[in-house]
């Protein structure tokens, strides 16, 4: 699950890396966090 987050972060960079650090202890949370503002 880390290399998802690791791999989302690539793609989001500095602007999801307050939702990294809120999520990190909930991977699933994150996951789901990053796909939806992937999709915004």
């Amino acid at each position: 699950m880390k290399g998802a987050v690791e791999n989302c972060l690539a793609k989001k960079g500095k602007q999801i890396e307050f939702v990294y650090k809120k999520f990190y202890e909930n991977h699933l949370n994150f996951s789901i966090n990053c796909k939806y503002l992937s999709l915004r």
